[in-house]
């Protein structure tokens, strides 16, 4: 469950977000729809906790998304739009180096990623 009450953003005199009140379910999909410098990427900023609110509360899952614990969790991550990747990494290395980063267990690391690298046939 991601939970924003009364959540305020602004960068200078510029309001990205004013009072937004909202629920999502878990196991929801939602899109998340806009014109350029609507809000967009300041709310998925928020709710994963790469930014605080000015005014009112995020909670993912009951919880302060900028909690130390919480933005360690590992079910939990968020890539903006502008994700830099190594060009000379292959797909599988990219994959086994944020699988590592994200403290997943190394015992299942191998079969995970060797399904993926299978499924989206990645070298």
């Amino acid at each position: 469950m991601i939970r924003l009450d009364s959540v305020s953003k602004a960068f200078g005199d510029v309001r990205a977000l004013d009072g937004v009140v909202c629920a999502i379910n878990a196991a929801s999909l939602v899109a998340i729809v806009g014109a350029n410098g609507s809000g967009k990427t300041t709310l998925l900023r928020l709710i994963a906790g790469v930014i605080a609110p000015e005014s009112g509360s995020v909670r993912v899952h009951g919880v302060d998304p900028r909690a130390t614990s919480t933005r360690r969790d590992a079910r939990f991550g968020y890539a903006g739009q502008h994700v830099a990747l190594d060009p000379e990494m292959t797909g599988a290395e990219t994959l086994r180096l944020f699988h590592a980063l994200r403290g997943l267990a190394s015992s299942s690391r191998s079969e995970c990623i060797a399904s993926l690298v299978a499924m989206y046939d990645l070298a």
